[in-house]
């Protein structure tokens, strides 16, 4: 057996085996706190570049979300105000059809014409706080039955078949005698099939829009599964590692004080 006192050799095997389980422990801890097993490009270069293609097009994806919330509300609120114009219109109906009865007096009809026109204002006020932009440049948004399109200043609710009037003799019945409130009662219902047309067709495009947040949602959480599939860490199998290297790491520190206590078989050689 040989000894030198300038170099310890199984000392340093035993440190550079302690740096080693130290490196590795760090490794699973970092893991076991991120809950990643590739955090950078140096973890694992191909797994890496794959996910970070996925989150492009999860973003892109998100981004469609975006999209399609902005249009399923805009629907939403068009419908809405769809069917409190329709109830106005009915309600108008109603009156114009009382009003052709020729044994009513006039002042009687003057009276059913005023509350007919007074329904007609709410039905322009409802329609006018459906703008669908203030933008300066035009846009378009189009989806099946449905076409939403902006100009300079707002513009309103277009539905392919439909537009709802901004005003016009329906919405200012005359009563005045019996044959103009019939006039005004088939005018009154002629709008009510348009109103009645438009909602169909504005309900069918909320499905649409509807069905396309399912598919998109579904289609981010498959890419998010993928994503974790090549970077998540298995926090099981990281758990078991970080109490083996533990025990590892204990074992190459005792070994350092048996490797250093060798040396002091060198003091014997002098009676020590």
């Amino acid at each position: 057996m040989s000894f030198s006192i300038n170099y310890n050799y199984s000392a340093a095997i035993a440190v550079q085996a302690l740096n080693a389980t130290q490196d590795s422990l760090d490794q699973a801890l970092s893991r076991s706190a991120t809950g990643l097993r590739v955090q950078t490009a140096s973890d694992d270069g191909l797994a890496f570049a794959a996910a970070e293609q996925i989150k492009n097009v999860v973003a892109r994806e998100k981004a469609v979300l975006d999209t399609i919330a902005t249009g399923s509300g805009t629907v939403g609120q068009a419908l809405q105000n769809l069917t409190r114009m329709t109830k106005l219109v009915q309600d108008m109906t109603e009156l114009a059809t009382q009003a052709t009865d020729p044994t009513l007096s006039t002042a009687a009809k003057t009276s059913l014409q005023d509350e007919a026109r007074a329904l007609g204002n709410q039905y322009d006020a409802i329609q006018l706080s459906v703008p669908l932009t203030t933008a300066t440049t035009a846009y378009t948004y189009a989806l099946d039955f449905l076409a939403l399109t902006g100009a300079p200043g707002g513009t309103y609710l277009s539905v392919t078949g439909f537009k709802p009037i901004r005003s016009g003799s329906a919405l200012t019945p005359d009563f005045s005698t019996t044959t103009n409130a019939a006039a005004a009662a088939t005018a009154l219902v002629t709008l009510n099939a348009a109103l009645v047309t438009g909602s169909t067709r504005l309900a069918t495009a909320q499905k649409a829009f509807d069905d396309a947040k399912q598919v998109n949602t579904a289609l981010i959480a498959a890419q998010n599964k993928s994503i974790g599939a090549l970077v998540d860490a298995d926090m099981g199998e990281e758990s078991a590692k970080i109490q083996s290297l533990q025990i590892k790491q204990q074992l190459n520190v005792q070994a350092i004080s048996v490797a250093n206590a060798d040396m002091r078989v060198l003091l014997t050689l002098f009676g020590a």
